[in-house]
């Protein structure tokens, strides 16, 4: 699957799930803790849906991991500065891809399993997103449209007072709106309090401006909107309803409890009596996204008011009993954890390229292309590059420097009906990145024991050995052909993955690899090694160990021609398979 797709139902399933624990836990801090505990605490899990922090290993995290463990075989992986060739099996190779190509032709697949996911998903939630906006924009032109600026000294001194009492340095703009039967406040850097066209004594219009104020304070405004975020980005989980219903509730408990913390029996009778007065009428336009109002809905009205008339200022024992479940539910978070595409998460082969990328700094590369002829690689005696061909026939071109090694080796000819095999000879030294790429030709090779190598093979015969002490990685696509790979240490520390994907053919695989759907995996000690081969089009693979070693010894098969291919086809198993390497 798709890692930004299995990313954002990690985060979806992580914030659904920490929701429900905060849910369950309610009864025993409803009527013990601070309502304004109980609206911040939501935003821990607001944060759970949008933030893909994690540590190495969470709930969430193994549970995507099991799936990527059945489906590592799926995808394959592209190393770095690995250039890739596409030749469709013509004499002439094509050029090759860069890097970032082959990226996104190793992608292109998933893209396709999910593309609904991956195109559908993004598009509604910027379309919602974008209507939420809209919608906003419309309520505050709406309001303003019939916004009458308050110009009554008294009326203005007591919004003075009451931004004095809360330390708020901001002007606050106040104006009646015929419009409008309950107060509201709109505006995130620029409030203003919009006040009904209806009588309000002093005391109602203290309650008013000391509750709106709040709510400016506590910065309320954007806390729906992250919460609208959220909903946007898991449009389809239901659970984001659920936390925006609780945050809008938890929202007003608050701010009552900001209020009434100053305020006296008989003041807190009075402050309830507004809330009620006010819901009596209806609202004329309503929008808990668009604005904080006074007045929610009869509802909550009752749990308001409930909450009003028990106000209790809290004791040291229950400020105690709140941080140690703020620390739980930390923790909780953490644990809950996320999928992500770190090492943490995905070791069974991003892990360990990531060990191999650190080691081949400062070593140099080796890019190996052939094309329409047999190569047999054998290692050099000294530290150059050369090679033993008939110069009328091939074309060798060979680019060494301190940090690469540039080999490419091609027929002149359009038909090439020799049996001649090229010898090639390179050094025997660790390498970095390694490009090994074959198209309609027949390649050998025995003795490159480091790098991230990458192996692109297009209708051609490929016989690979990874020597004992291997340390790298392999990323190979053999697309109809012949490729065998034999490890002489048996795989030892590698976490390796062979994918059949090919519409015609055979794979041979050890028996101590694990079969799944054409799918087999397979991992041995410290698994740092990270071996990719796919199998595409037609054509027989064999994945082979040390027992098999001796067939593929390179200078045995000096002089190789197309003929013996019947005889390492029956060694394989393969009796049926002969024929030329182009």
């Amino acid at each position: 699957m798709n890692e930004y797709i299995k990313i954002l139902l990690s985060l979806s399933v992580s914030g659904a799930l920490l929701l429900l624990l905060i849910l369950g836990l309610k009864p025993l801090y409803k009527n013990r803790f601070s309502k304004r505990w109980q609206y911040y605490i939501w935003i821990l899990v607001a944060l759970r849906f949008l933030l893909p922090f994690t540590p190495d290993t969470t709930i969430v995290g193994s549970l995507f991991e099991q799936f990527d463990t059945a489906a590592i075989t799926n995808e394959i992986p592209a190393g770095p500065h690995v250039p890739v060739p596409v030749g469709t099996g013509n004499s002439k190779a094509e050029p090759r891809q860069t890097n970032r190509a082959m990226t996104a032709a190793a992608m292109r697949e998933p893209f396709h399993k999910y593309i609904c996911l991956v195109f559908i998903w993004p598009a509604l939630a910027l379309v919602l997103f974008v209507r939420k906006v809209t919608v906003y924009q419309g309520f505050i032109q709406y309001i303003k449209a019939g916004n009458i600026e308050v110009s009554d000294i008294k009326i203005l001194n007591l919004l003075s007072d009451c931004e004095e009492k809360l330390n708020i340095k901001t002007r606050v703009e106040l104006s009646y709106n015929s419009l409008i039967a309950s107060p509201v406040m709109i505006g995130f850097f620029r409030p203003g309090i919009v006040l009904p066209v209806r009588k309000l004594n002093d005391k109602e219009l203290s309650f008013i401006f000391a509750h709106e104020l709040v709510h400016y304070k506590q910065r309320d405004m954007f806390y729906k909107w992250l919460i609208q975020i959220v909903m946007c980005v898991h449009w389809f989980n239901p659970f984001v309803y659920l936390l925006e219903k609780e945050v809008n509730k938890s929202c007003e408990l608050s701010c009552d409890e900001k209020v009434i913390s100053l305020l006296d029996n008989n003041a807190r009778r009075e402050y309830g009596d507004t809330l009620i007065s006010f819901l009596k009428s209806d609202n004329l336009c309503k929008s808990s996204l668009a604005s904080v109002t006074l007045s929610e809905g009869a509802e909550q009205l009752k749990e308001r008011l409930g909450a009003i008339m028990n106000f209790k200022k809290k004791d040291k024992s229950n400020i105690i009993f709140t941080s140690v479940l703020t620390l739980f539910l930390v923790v909780s978070a953490i644990i809950i954890g996320v999928h992500t595409t770190g090492p943490g998460a995905a070791n069974a082969h991003a892990a360990p390229l990531s060990n191999t990328q650190s080691d081949i700094e400062g070593k140099p590369s080796l890019t190996l292309d052939v094309s329409s002829c047999a190569v047999n690689v054998l290692p050099a005696a000294d530290d150059k590059i050369s090679a033993e061909y008939n110069s009328s026939i091939y074309d060798v071109k060979i680019d060494e420097s301190d940090d690469s090694r540039t080999v490419s080796v091609s027929c002149k000819t359009s038909t090439n009906t020799n049996e001649e095999t090229i010898k090639l000879y390179i050094p025997d030294i660790d390498y970095g990145e390694v490009s090994l790429s074959a198209d309609s030709a027949h390649l050998t090779c025995d003795f490159i024991k480091s790098g991230n190598i990458a192996g692109n093979f297009n209708m051609a015969s490929v016989f690979l050995t990874l020597p004992e002490g291997f340390h790298g990685s392999l990323n190979v696509v053999a697309n109809s052909g012949y490729f065998q790979l034999v490890s002489k240490d048996d795989y030892k520390n590698t976490t390796t993955a062979i994918t059949d994907d090919g519409d015609w053919g055979e794979l041979y695989a050890p028996e101590n690899f694990t079969e799944s759907n054409g799918n087999y995996t397979f991992t041995n000690g410290t698994g740092n090694n990270v071996i990719n081969v796919t199998r595409k089009g037609s054509g027989v693979m064999g994945i082979y160990t040390s027992d098999y070693a001796d067939i593929f010894n390179m200078e045995a098969l000096d002089g190789f021609s197309p003929s013996g291919w019947g005889y390492l086809g029956s060694d394989f198993g393969s009796d049926t398979w002969q024929g030329t390497p182009w």
